[in-house]
């Protein structure tokens, strides 16, 4: 639901609610959460912002680790929009990468260190970890593989064909 993140076990038995959220959009439209597994398969991480940036970009993102056992759903950081837009948590819940909606760029990030930014200020989008150290991304109608520690590499180029990519899909 827009507003609850819940999980079931496959045979729809055991539906329980992790955690609720509000997010004023100050429209019709609704907010929905992102949650990224756990390496263990037994806890998620999400980001949930208290307002899109559109909204109020000084406004805080909460960082909640949510446990599927009994445990209650853990705070773990709050930054501001600006500084940290949207994240994207890795499988491993130590890489991330955050959108900065002050300078246009994603910027990989490890627990305690200091933000690498991940490319040039060209408006990347649509960025998926593939595993906890590799990723892929669109900039500037390209597809590009990263490595973490190295430059990334353009996948497709759909500028040589009179087309501009915009979205992609990938299953692990």
């Amino acid at each position: 639901t827009p507003h609850k993140i819940s999980v079931m076990n496959v045979d729809g038995s055991a539906f329980r609610s992790l955690l609720e959220y509000y997010v004023s959009t100050d429209s019709e439209t609704y907010y929905y959460a992102q949650p990224v597994w756990g390496p263990d398969s037994q806890s998620l991480i999400v980001s949930i912002p208290t307002y899109p940036h559109f909204v109020n970009p000084e406004a805080p993102v909460s960082i909640w680790r949510l446990y599927l056992d009994t445990r209650p759903a853990e705070l773990i950081s709050q930054e501001t929009m600006e500084d940290a837009g949207h994240w994207v948590w890795a499988p491993d819940f130590e890489h991330y990468a955050t959108f900065s909606y002050a300078d246009k760029r994603y910027y990989l990030g490890l627990n305690g260190e200091t933000l690498e930014p991940l490319s040039e200020p060209t408006s990347p989008s649509w960025f998926t970890w593939i595993d906890e150290t590799h990723y892929i991304f669109l900039e500037n109608c390209s597809l590009k593989f990263g490595t973490i520690g190295a430059p990334s590499i353009t996948v497709l180029d759909s500028n040589l064909y009179d087309d501009c990519l915009t979205d992609y899909d990938f299953i692990r």
